[in-house]
Parts: structure tokens; C-alpha cells; sequence
């Protein structure tokens, strides 16, 4: 194992493909030696090796821009996000990281997201309608857009700050939209946003998906609460939010981005003692 140290302080240098056995030995090297501090810079993008560190007790204490050189066939260096563990540190989770169930409908599959949903994304959120409400969409919407999405959803999990699925046709597995609960507050509230590709609309796909979003948040996440927003005159999202059975509870003025200002935004709640 390659390791460089300060004395009171090592920072591991992983193998191409880092496992537990390489990390638990380096680990045990480090801590053995008297070592205070551990810190493991891994490869911002680099899912498998943050999610490793995170079983052994790793922290993210922050992202270091440029800290590895250019890969073969790249030009610029790569990010690092720092993941640290002291020696007293327990080496288990020290913080949760969310899951991504499938869940089965008649309607609609709400599933993990894949690289292959890029392109459908891209659709999607270049649509004149679905860019006029989403106003903080980028215009052009791009793949390199889409691609950062996708990033973005498996950080929200590793963060447990949201569960976010690609809302799939049953028998095709073809993307038809996106469903989110996000500003999640473990074991209390989230909110739910979503989108639909035109090609789906007018079928009861979104309304088929928040309803399972929603037995999965009262369910398995044990939240208490769901709020959904939408723009005053956006009659299809609100259409959805008020047949999954959220209740209207007032609106706030002009706090919504719409593609040309700000807009009235309708706002509703749904508890989970509401349902029967």
C-alpha cells in the first residue's frame, strides 16, 4: 500500500481498485505507527471508492479542485473530495446513506437512474413547456447538463439529503419522467418534485409515480410529512399534487422562478395521517 505521512497524519494513496481488505490493512498500518489522522483524497466521481470509505467510517471534509493529474485521453486534472477518519473513529457508517428502491406500479417502474437516461433528459427538459416552468433549467439544456443531473442524484443519496428515481414504462423500462423527495429531514418531512417527458403526458403517469413515492416515504423512510409546490398556473402539477391527495394550504406571492419571472406559487401538505 502506498502511503504519504506528516507524522501525525497519513494520506493513502489507493490501488486502481481499492477494496476492503486493502483498506482495512492500511488502516491498521497507519493507526498502528501512531498516526492521528487519515485522510483518503478519492476521485470526485468516483462512486465505489467514496462508498467503500463510507462503510469503514469516512467523512467527506471537503473537495479539493484539481488534485489528480489528467487521465489518459484528458485534458484537465480531476477533482478530489478529502474523506477523512480519526484513529478513535469508529470504522462503521458514521452517516446514513439513502437507497434507491425499485418500486413496481401498474402505471410506471420508479427505479435507479442510469447513464443511458441521458439522452430522454435531455428531451425532456428542452421541451417549451416543461423549460417555461422549471426556470432555473439551463437553455440550452445540453447532455453535459443531463450527465451532471445524474451526478447530482447519486450525491443527494450519499448525503441522505434526497431519493431521487427515473420514472420508467413497466414493460419497456423507457424513461417517462423524474420523481423526487428532497430537503428530506430523516424521520420527519421531504418534499416532492418531479417532471414529465411530453411524450408521457396525459396517461396518469406522474400522479401512478407519487403515489408510490408517497407509500415509500410514510413507509420505509418513516417521514411524517410530504409538502409539494406549483406554480399558481401550472394546472397539470397541481392537478397531480391535489389527486395523490395533498391538501391546499395557502400561496406564497411571486416565489417561484418561471422561464419569464417570478410567479405565484400554490403550496400543499399531505400528512401521513391524512391517509387511510
Amino acid at each position: 500500500m502506498l502511503m504519504q505521512t506528516d507524522g501525525e497524519r497519513v494520506v493513502l494513496e489507493a490501488p486502481g481498485a481499492p477494496d476492503h481488505g486493502w483498506l482495512d490493512a492500511a488502516l491498521d498500518e497507519a493507526y498502528g505507527a501512531g498516526t492521528a489522522l487519515v485522510v483518503w483524497p478519492v476521485a470526485v466521481g468516483d462512486w465505489s471508492a467514496r462508498r467503500l470509505a463510507w462503510e469503514s467510517g469516512f467523512r467527506v471534509s471537503g473537495t479539493v479542485p484539481g488534485w489528480f493529474g489528467p487521465s489518459v485521453g484528458e485534458r484537465a486534472r480531476r477533482d478530489a473530495w478529502l474523506l477523512t477518519l480519526g484513529a478513535s473513529d469508529p470504522r462503521e457508517p458514521a452517516t446514513t446513506w439513502l437507497d434507491c428502491p425499485v418500486l413496481e406500479g401498474d402505471l410506471v417502474r420508479l427505479r435507479p437512474w442510469r447513464a443511458e437516461d441521458a439522452p430522454r433528459i435531455v428531451e425532456a427538459c428542452s421541451e417549451e413547456r416543461t423549460a417555461y416552468w422549471l426556470g432555473r433549467l439551463p437553455v440550452p439544456y445540453t447532455l453535459a447538463d443531463a450527465e451532471a443531473y445524474l451526478e447530482d442524484r447519486r450525491g443527494v443519496l450519499a448525503d441522505a439529503t434526497a431519493v431521487g428515481w427515473a420514472v420508467a414504462d413497466p414493460a419497456t423500462d423507457e424513461l417517462l419522467g423524474s420523481l423526487a423527495l428532497f430537503d428530506l429531514v430523516a424521520g420527519r418531512s421531504a418534499e416532492v418534485g418531479y417532471w414529465t417527458h411530453p411524450a408521457a403526458r396525459g396517461r396518469g403517469v406522474m400522479t401512478a409515480a407519487v403515489r408510490l413515492a408517497i407509500g415509500h416515504a410514510f413507509g420505509a423512510l418513516g417521514l411524517g410529512r410530504l409538502a409539494a409546490f406549483a406554480a399558481v398556473g401550472n394546472t397539470a402539477s397541481r392537478h397531480v399534487i391535489e389527486t395523490c391527495g395533498f391538501t391546499y394550504i395557502g400561496t406564497e406571492r411571486r416565489s417561484v422562478l418561471v422561464r419569464d419571472g417570478l410567479a405565484d406559487h400554490a403550496c400543499y401538505d399531505l400528512l401521513s395521517t391524512d391517509l387511510t
